[in-house]
């Protein structure tokens, strides 16, 4: 049985508060590791490291 692949759309929204990208405070920013957040939610990370990766 065939495994269906995510929506795009889910690429279009930070994983770490679930709302979606814009062009201002949610604004996507690319990690050194690769992942993807919100401006917003790297503004109120503690430790400046990927939430994914510790």
């Amino acid at each position: 049985m065939p495994i269906q692949a995510p929506q795009w759309t889910e690429f279009l929204s930070c994983p770490v508060c679930c709302h979606d990208f814009d062009s201002t405070l949610r604004g996507p920013i690319s990690l050194g590791c690769g992942h993807t957040i919100c401006r917003t939610c790297l503004a109120n990370l503690h430790r400046k490291q990927c939430p994914f990766d510790q």
